[in-house]
């Protein structure tokens, strides 16, 4: 067992690495993320220079990003049940707090890799796009910016999510299972972050920017972000409560 100081550490490693090493042996997996992949240089090589196909298009996925938040958050608690270990883990000479707090992290640390993964496999689709057409380089500054708005906003909504997938993990095994839906619905509306950004559309109808980002843009919605870090705060404070006082092994 680490040291005191080390506690942290070696919980946020070990559930990383687990979760981590459970994804990378998915070869089926990565087979359907080749195959995509090859399909997107393919249909770009053929169509990007008719602007028929534009790889900024491939940035409303972010759209669904809080969504995978939630579910890896989900799946590393699940998965001590899963695995029969919650015993154990759960008498590890540690606090609740530290325990769900090294998953949180761990979480949070995978859903991040997986999306700046995602942001550069776009970035070079659309280099890619830009050699092989003859598009202006001023193209790709801006696209950066572009791209640099989605990854900010997908990073600051996260942690909510990340949050709330812990939640339900936990709900889904204490005396207050029944309550569950509710946690789903809010998984429902919560999840779509994107939802009250919008998308600002130039007149050529490529992305222009997010409207966050747009010189009208409201300072309720910036207000939006300090305020779900601080509702992740009260969810993942329910969730240790109740891992403290209502969960069935």
């Amino acid at each position: 067992m680490p040291n005191e100081n080390n506690v942290f550490a070696y919980l946020f490693k070990n559930d990383f690495r687990m979760n981590t090493r459970r994804m990378l042996t998915r070869a089926w997996m990565w087979g359907y993320f080749a195959a995509i992949a090859v399909v997107l240089v393919v249909v770009t090589a053929v169509w990007g220079g008719e602007n028929r196909f534009n790889p900024r298009y491939l940035l409303f996925i972010c759209f669904g990003f809080p969504f995978i938040a939630f579910g890896i958050s989900y799946s590393i608690l699940k998965r001590e049940w899963s695995n029969g270990t919650v015993g154990w883990w759960l008498t590890l000479p540690y606090s609740r707090s530290k325990l769900l707090l090294a998953k949180l992290a761990a979480a949070a640390a995978q859903a991040y890799v997986l999306f700046l993964i995602y942001f550069i496999g776009v970035l070079l689709l659309e280099l890619f796009n830009v050699l092989l057409h003859g598009n202006a380089w001023s193209e790709i500054g801006e696209f950066l910016t572009v791209e640099g708005e989605y990854l900010f906003v997908v990073l600051v909504i996260s942690p909510f999510m990340l949050a709330l997938g812990q939640l339900a993990a936990t709900v889904a095994r204490t005396k207050l299972r029944p309550l569950l839906p509710l946690v789903w619905i809010v998984f429902a509306l919560a999840g779509n972050g994107f939802g009250w950004l919008n998308v600002n559309a130039g007149d050529d109808g490529r992305i222009e920017s997010i409207a966050v980002f747009g010189e009208s843009a409201a300072a309720w919605l910036w207000l939006l972000i300090p305020a779900s870090w601080l509702i992740a705060s009260i969810l993942f404070a329910g969730a240790v409560r109740l891992t403290r006082k209502h969960l069935i092994l």
